[in-house]
């Protein structure tokens, strides 16, 4: 993924040298998603072969998070809609990943007119969706279940391994619609938005 990531890089480079506003904020503006994509393929590729603990972790308020990460991915077939913020501490990049995949799995899986529901509970936050009900054997899978090989995606595994990884605990459930919950998260400071 690197090499045409560097291609991509250098060709925009180039054409920005060329070119005057808008087009050279475009540009910028693309070049800043490079700029992501190759911080995801590191993190990904760490979590992937370490997995543990995250480490540094700071204040992160769960609903500008939850919105950047939607602007990311940007799912033309749902809204998101998000009920109240919570202040948590977390490494910020791998939780804006967390959000990333959930919403690029409901891009790819879930049909149109989708609603996505981010909310706060007593001691984490759920993410849920009102598309298709994920198959019960892979969500009985997910965070500590019997996982076959090839049974879920790398986005799903991420979202595992971040979970993992802050100590957290997840959980999926399945009534109309998909629903991710995160618990354990010690303190939460809650604002109502």
């Amino acid at each position: 993924m690197r090499n045409p990531l560097t291609a991509a890089r250098g060709y925009t480079e180039l054409v920005s040298e060329t070119v005057s506003d808008p087009e050279a904020s475009h540009l910028q503006t693309a070049l800043e998603s490079l700029d992501r994509m190759e911080e995801l393929i590191t993190k990904t590729l760490a979590l992937a072969r370490e997995g543990g603990d995250v480490g540094q972790r700071e204040s992160v308020d769960l609903g500008p998070l939850a919105r950047t990460a939607w602007e990311t991915v940007d799912p033309s077939n749902a809204t998101l809609v998000v009920e109240d913020n919570r202040e948590l501490s977390a490494d910020r990049s791998r939780l804006q990943q967390l959000f990333e995949n959930l919403f690029r799995n409901v891009q790819e899986h879930c049909g149109a007119d989708v609603t996505v529901i981010v909310r706060g509970t007593e001691d984490g936050f759920s993410v849920a969706n009102d598309g298709p009900e994920r198959p019960a054997d892979i969500a009985d899978s997910l965070f500590g279940g019997e996982l076959e090989t090839g049974q879920i995606g790398l986005g799903l595994l991420m979202v595992e391994r971040v979970v993992s990884g802050h100590g957290w605990e997840g959980r999926v459930e399945v009534d109309d619609g998909t629903r991710f919950v995160f618990s354990g998260i010690g303190d939460v400071a809650s604002s109502i938005q």
